[in-house]
């Protein structure tokens, strides 16, 4: 352990605090302040209505429609959500203008004459309750707008309404949820003001980010208060800039996954590990005002150098009971580009350039093969894997453009030229292509799978470990002298293509295979083979552990190999829940055996939650394990689809602000969403316990039904 890093003492925050001072990264300069927007008094607010209130005879309000303001009809009707914006009247709920004829409002709102509501409720009562219950924090939010405001001087002298800025603030949240570009809002306010919206321009919009920077990390706060969460961390080049991330991961009802993106920091340049740990503890400390740390359950973070020393040799001393996983999916693609196949490679890339700078040559391959080239990027997980079985299934296609393409201008293309003069012609080198080729498939296809079963958002820890064994049987890690038999290899060699070889040519194709597997095999065996000195032993320890939580598992093993003290290595589950685990264990092994294979384990936890309430403690912790970093890659996507190059002289605010908004809203509406449909299907799922109570009453029933055949077969016979 590092020896400037004191131990954790709960209840003091003084070790971290000195630490974070003396280590937290430089901001880049897109990080300087932002003005802010003015506020309004708290009193006295403009209602933005034209003229004044007409009179009539007597000092009393007039009849006639044109002589009546929107603000003194939205008066006569409070609590009916109607709002004045540029002095039109209109129906927030119903997002829909309105006169100011009394009859027409009164219609509208479903008002009878003494001002009461209709027995039979309208449209417009409809959406008034749910407008009502969404707008119940607002005058909270109100409040906060302005303490905010006050915290810093006003740059402009003019004051707005709270209402209205209240509205700009959603407004401004929504247009930068839908991945719009601030900048765009100037042609586009002219189409706000029409729909009733007091909308601002680009240039001021940006003065309102950081309240909403604020709202979004409230409402983080909101959703994880109390619970142990997961962090993932990873770093990217952007705009010229190192730029660090942080989301936090929890778990909600019904085992539901929380995501969250805390922080996305554009620094002055890239982070050791002293760097990358101060900012870790600043926004567990500040951003997310976590006093307890161990609530921190887990860590997931790219594997290079400067993450493993920072999460091996600092944040452990002040986040004891976390574990560090190190992205496996990345270990998975790192692992499948040892291969060394030349033939296949050069094939490959050469193919590739005709097709990257030659609008012809992908159409004339669109004509005879009815697909398209797959485009090669290197850092995309997967992605040679897709070129390359392309390239195997529709190889008879791209031989024969090969052979006979010709550029736009009618001369023969170079490149296509010297491929079938090196591999197409030549006999011999096109079978030893031909082997590369489906060695390629075989073992690329193998590691897309793993790399990409391990990158999903839901929880995984469970199976982690079976997905990373598949590809060590497949190339046989455990004995590297062994001989690796692949399907697709093993079929050209027995002869299904190009026709049976002599012995002594399978001997030589064999050895082939076998030297370009060794590189792939030696550093696979290394990183996550069967010997306890390979680098990710530990997450492969803390994997296979899990899997006592996959009833799938546990109803394969026998009763005796079922030990809950395999969950001690994970150091936030105590000896005493084991002792409760174990007191346990008969109610699990009697609901694994009520359940078929094919439950799921989320709905399987979900019914026990109650009768097996240990376990489900122990699982709500360990659904916090990840076995990849691949969360932060999906806000680096967001990053850079957001923000193109129009955009490189945005502030660290816009661009923190809008990914955090793009990508927590989405998660929260996919949330929703995935959380509905769970409970609907719960109960009809295939292998559920209502299904096999179903399955068992019916055997009850079939077996009385052969008694009652067999009596009367007895009856008869008498």
């Amino acid at each position: 352990m590092d020896k400037f890093v004191q131990p954790y003492v709960p209840g003091s925050n003084e070790a971290a605090h000195i630490f974070v001072l003396a280590n937290k990264p430089a901001a880049a300069a897109a990080g300087r302040q932002r003005r802010s927007v003015a506020a309004a008094p708290a009193t006295g607010a403009s209602d933005n209505s034209t003229g004044k209130r007409s009179r009539g005879v007597n000092g009393l309000s007039s009849s006639n429609p044109k002589t009546i303001s929107a603000s003194s009809r939205c008066r006569t009707f409070p609590g009916e959500g109607l709002v004045v914006s540029a002095g039109a009247l209109y129906c927030e709920p119903c997002a829909k203008r309105l006169g100011t004829c009394l009859s027409t409002i009164r219609a509208h709102c479903g008002l009878l004459k003494d001002g009461s509501h209709k027995a039979e409720p309208n449209q417009h009562m409809q959406k008034l309750e749910v407008h009502l219950a969404a707008e119940f924090e607002a005058p909270n939010r109100k409040t906060r707008f302005t303490q905010y405001c006050n915290k810093r001087r006003a740059v402009y002298g003019k004051t707005v309404d709270p209402e209205v800025n209240d509205k700009r603030c959603k407004l401004i949240t929504q247009v930068m949820g839908a991945g719009i570009s601030l900048s765009k809002l100037d042609p586009l306010r002219s189409m706000f003001t029409s729909l009733g919206a007091d909308m601002v321009g680009s240039s001021k919009s940006k003065e309102y980010i950081g309240f909403i920077n604020e709202e979004q990390i409230r409402s983080i706060r909101q959703d994880i208060l109390g619970k142990d969460i997961g962090i993932a961390i990873d770093g990217t080049p952007f705009n010229g800039t190192e730029t660090f991330g942080v989301v936090v991961r929890a778990v909600g009802k019904d085992l539901a996954v929380i995501k969250r993106l805390v922080s996305l920091r554009m620094l002055e340049s890239a982070m050791n590990n002293r760097n990358i740990a101060a900012e870790v503890i600043d926004v567990v400390r500040d951003r997310l005002d976590i006093s307890d740390r161990n609530l921190v359950k887990s860590f997931q973070f790219d594997g290079c150098a400067a993450n493993r020393k920072a999460m091996r040799d600092v944040l452990p001393g002040f986040f004891s009971q976390a574990v560090y996983i190190a992205c496996c999916s990345h270990l998975m693609d790192n692992s499948g580009k040892q291969i060394d196949a030349p033939r296949a490679s050069d094939f490959m890339l050469k193919t590739s350039s005709v097709f990257s700078y030659s609008f012809h040559a992908k159409r004339e391959l669109v004509n005879r093969a009815g697909k398209t080239w797959p485009r090669f990027v290197n850092h995309r997980w997967g992605s040679k894997a897709e070129v390359f079985e392309f390239l195997s299934t529709q190889l008879p296609a791209i031989e024969d453009f090969i052979r006979t393409f010709r550029n736009s201008d009618g001369r023969r293309n170079k490149t296509c030229q010297a491929l079938q003069d090196k591999y197409l012609d030549n006999v011999h080198e096109r079978r030893f292509l031909l082997l590369e080729l489906a060695m390629y498939r075989d073992v690329l296809l193998t590691f897309k799978t793993a790399c990409l079963a391990l990158e999903g958002d839901d929880a995984l820890v469970f199976k982690a470990y079976d997905i990373i064994q598949k590809v060590v049987t497949t190339l046989r890690l455990d004995d590297l002298n062994a001989y690796v038999s692949l399907p697709n290899v093993e079929a050209l060699l027995r002869g299904n293509h190009e026709g049976t070889p002599d012995e002594a040519t399978l001997a030589s194709l064999r050895s082939h295979v076998t030297g370009c597997l060794k590189d792939i095999r030696s550093y696979s065996s290394s990183q996550f083979g069967d010997g306890m000195e390979v680098k990710f032993r530990r997450e492969l320890d803390l994997f296979k552990a899990a899997r006592i939580i996959n009833h799938v598992h546990v109803r394969q093993q026998p009763l005796d190999d079922i030990d809950p003290e395999v969950l001690s290595i994970f150091p936030f589950i105590s000896s005493g829940d084991i002792t409760n685990l174990r007191a346990e264990m008969p109610e699990y092994m009697n609901a694994v055996t009520r359940v078929r294979s094919t439950y799921p384990v989320r709905s399987f936890w979900v019914d026990n939650a109650s009768t097996l309430p240990a376990w489900y403690a122990v699982v709500e912790k360990l659904w916090l394990v990840q076995p990849s970093s691949a969360m932060m890659e999906r806000v680096f996507s967001v990053l850079n689809n957001v923000f193109g190059k129009q955009q490189l002289s945005c502030l660290n605010d816009l661009v923190e602000t809008t990914v955090m908004v793009r990508f927590n809203e989405t998660d929260r509406t996919k949330g929703s969403a995935a959380q509905a449909a769970a409970l609907d299907d719960e109960e009809e799922h295939e292998g559920g316990p209502a299904q096999a109570a179903a399955l068992e009453d019916e055997d009850d029933e079939d077996e009385g039904d052969e008694d009652e055949d067999e009596e009367d077969t007895g009856s008869g016979q008498d």
